[in-house]
């Protein structure tokens, strides 16, 4: 019994503890809310990270510190819930609902691409579009996604691609430095011509004509690094005008490099800032068709000259930060500008240029010089176009749903006409163009696996660039070359490209050719091209002094 009772009073002492605590517990927390009611409801969220010059939208409004000269966020003054990172560091947020959220901004990965070349690289507009079609098309970025650098080749092209009426002279070695701005974020109205967000959506234009911007938006895209695209192009130029000449002759080869050099000590100085930080250095190269009587030897030779040229003096030697090597030189393929008129399939002959840059982006020379795009290959006529057109995107919906454009209501390109006319292609052709160039690029450096594990197609052609002679036998003259290229889609593939000859045939840098021995009348050999499992083999027939036929047997 006693032992019972002990228990019984224990059990009792304990029930009025937890209730006397319970007791406190409760007045404690009631006389705290009453004293301070929002503090219980100031739970911290998860901390929120974002880069240099994003922004970020909350759920709820943004409470905006009264005096905060230092902060590292700009609050909208329109949009109560969006924030924008003007410096890095950490800072809390405290919104409206009494919570608060720690925000880390970190810098900004950021590559920096150098394109040069002729006209389609300048992004002049097709021969009847107007700058007010071509702004309704251009590929849209968000600010501080995209930045820009246009050295203008003349004040005509500058009002036709870039919309600002006669900024300065033509790009030189001179003035190149009027081109830079003083930081990525100095858009003042006085310095209209070198201001950095002519590739993104702002309140005077919607974005410069040409490759930049959908290149720009697709590596942003993929990657979220940042892009500066400082365009030194110049409609019309040589291979001869790119050339690295002794004495930094005034041509368009060295204004490029003056003009890079200066957009490499700005960006020094804004990683320096602790602002963005170098992701990729590279170039984009669309340059031929002025030289299409040249040998695809000879521009090959020249080309590889003006590359290493590049390659030593866009290195950043002795610039803080910028001291590294170029990642990649991505070749657009030149189209052959033999047509005046009507776009035909003339235009796909394989002139010297073109045939030297199939070969050079294959996986038989430099490891950094690949095929950026080659998707105007599919472009040959009406039907191909559409082909093109519907089997990516599908409907008109979903071709302008796929990226953003000022007009949100383009029809798809379903003629030549729509993507490339005359010389230059349309807005619509460099959209598609730019955003394969990054796509392709993106995937070789990143070391992604591309969509497919097999090429969707493999073609070998030779003189008129369209005809596949995979499977077929060709007749060509013995001990002398002949155009010959392979064409491997999607663009991203072309580096993956194998080649095995028989003892007799060679392809290089300057074409296709079978050797003899003078004697026979004939000779016989092959070429095969493997890519990714995917092999494709074309006959070969030498013939003592024939021109050559290029037909099936």
């Amino acid at each position: 019994m006693k032992g019972n009772k002990t228990k019984i009073t224990a059990i009792i002492i304990l029930l009025l503890l937890i209730i006397f605590g319970a007791f406190v517990f409760i007045f404690d927390r009631t006389d705290e809310e009453a004293d301070e009611p929002a503090k219980a409801k100031a739970k911290k969220e998860k901390g929120v990270t974002i880069e240099y010059g994003d922004s970020y939208t909350f759920s709820k409004n943004v409470i905006k510190p009264k005096d905060d000269p230092e902060s590292i966020l700009e609050y909208d003054e329109k949009n109560h819930k969006v924030v924008k990172a003007v410096e890095c560091g950490e800072c809390t947020v405290k919104l409206e609902n009494g919570r608060t959220v720690n925000v880390f901004v970190e810098p900004a990965k950021l590559t920096l691409v150098l394109f040069a070349g002729q006209s389609n690289c300048e992004g002049r507009l097709a021969s009847d579009e107007t700058v007010e079609t071509a702004e309704k098309q251009v590929v849209l970025n968000e600010y501080m996604t995209a930045f820009g650098t246009y050295g203008a080749s003349d004040n005509e092209t500058s009002r036709e691609v870039n919309w600002i009426d006669n900024p300065i002279d033509e790009l030189s070695i001179d003035n190149a430095g009027k081109y830079i701005p003083e930081s990525l974020t100095d858009n003042s109205r006085n310095k209209i011509y070198n201001r950095t967000d002519t590739l993104t959506e702002n309140k005077t234009k919607v974005g410069k004509t040409g490759l930049d911007s959908a290149f720009a938006y697709e590596w942003y895209k993929q990657t979220g690094e940042k892009v500066w695209v400082i365009n030194a192009a110049h409609h019309g130029s040589t291979i001869e005008s790119w050339m690295p000449t002794k004495g930094r002759t005034d041509n368009n080869y060295w204004q490029a490099v003056k003009l890079y050099q200066g957009a490499e000590k700005v960006l020094s100085e804004e990683i320096e800032a602790g602002h963005f930080t170098l992701a990729h250095k590279g170039i984009i190269w669309c340059q031929g068709e002025n030289n299409f009587r040249m040998s695809s030897g000879e521009y090959s030779s020249r080309f590889q000259e003006i590359f290493e040229g590049f390659e030593k003096r866009l290195s950043g030697k002795n610039i803080p930060n910028l001291n590294r090597e170029l990642d990649f030189c991505g070749i657009v393929i030149v189209r052959a500008a033999l047509n005046r008129t009507d776009n035909g399939i003339k235009d796909f002959l394989l002139t010297g240029p073109r045939s030297s840059q199939f070969y050079m982006t294959t996986g038989e020379v430099s490891s950094k010089i690949m095929l950026a795009s080659n998707v105007a290959e599919n472009w040959s006529s009406d039907a191909s176009v559409k082909e093109y057109f519907m089997g990516k995107y599908g409907t008109d919906k979903d071709y302008n749903e796929a990226y953003p454009k000022a007009d949100s209501d383009v029809k798809m390109p379903a003629a030549v006409k729509d993507v490339h006319r005359g010389f230059h292609y349309t807005q619509l052709g460099y959209n598609e163009i730019g955003i394969e160039a990054a796509d392709s690029i993106i995937s070789r450096i990143f070391g992604k696996k591309n969509r497919n594990s097999t090429p969707e197609r493999v073609e070998l052609v030779m003189h008129d660039g369209l005809t596949d002679m995979s499977g077929r036998t060709a007749d060509i003259p013995v001990d002398k070359y002949v155009p010959f290229a392979v064409k491997v889609f999607p663009a991203s593939m072309q580096k993956d490209v194998k080649i095995k000859c028989s003892d007799n045939v060679v392809y290089d840098s300057k074409g296709l050719m079978i050797t003899g021995d003078g004697k026979e009348k004939s000779v016989t050999g092959s070429i095969e091209v493997t890519v990714k499992g995917t092999s494709e083999i074309m006959k070969i027939i030498g013939i003592q002094n024939s021109l050559g036929n290029n037909m099936e047997k």
